[in-house]
């Protein structure tokens, strides 16, 4: 088939999309040690701003549908499906502008 080597290397997740989509999950696992652990600070203020940015969309989506988010095991399957899509997305947008700013 010509022409697939291509379309593989296109989809192929490269470097510069699976580290950002890393280290959301490190920033959210962070917030949340933090959360647990530390009393109010410096550090703790900085991830919950950059984490608030981040999951206004996920937010807005809990509070309109929240029930269903909440109260079930298909509702907390679908909400995490969901964060994962949404940090994969994030993360290749911004793994879209490294590639571009890089000249790839």
């Amino acid at each position: 088939m010509p022409g697939s080597g291509q379309f593989v290397e296109a989809i192929a997740p490269r470097t510069t999309i699976l580290l950002p989509f890393a280290l959301l999950w490190v920033l959210l696992g962070a917030y949340l040690v933090l959360l647990e652990f530390a009393e109010e600070s410096a550090l703790l203020t900085v991830v919950e701003g950059v984490l608030g940015i981040v999951m206004a969309p996920i937010d807005a989506l809990v509070h309109r549908t929240g029930e269903f988010f909440r109260e079930s095991a298909v509702g907390a399957a679908v909400g995490y499906g969901l964060l994962i899509g949404y940090f994969y997305a994030i993360a290749t947008v911004i793994g879209l502008a490294i590639d571009a700013l890089a000249g790839r």
